[in-house]
């Protein structure tokens, strides 16, 4: 059984490359909206989507800089950061 959470958070930027890192765990503060994420249709078509953080619609008076979902290859990890290349993802249902 996983003990780690499960609710994704938009973290701190990453020092070397400078994009914001998506980590888990609870922020602990109900108002706080790093933890809205949604998926959105690709422009690629098809099944194919993205995620996106943008929480505009919580806060339409913010400015807040949004950004897509993708792959940060550093030190032999893959990790989950915006502002670069995009992840597209695929849904599919199980039988």
């Amino acid at each position: 059984m996983c003990k780690q959470s499960t609710e994704w958070l938009l973290g701190k930027n990453d020092t070397k490359s400078g994009r914001r890192l998506i980590v888990t765990g609870n922020s602990g503060d109900e108002r706080q909206w790093g933890n809205y994420f949604r998926v959105t249709e690709s422009q690629i078509g098809g099944n194919i989507y993205n995620l996106e953080w943008c929480p505009v619609e919580v806060c339409p008076f913010c400015r807040f800089i949004c950004g897509t979902a993708g792959g940060l290859f550093e030190d032999g990890k893959i990790l989950l950061a915006l502002d670069g290349n995009v992840l597209p993802v695929m849904f599919e249902k199980k039988a």
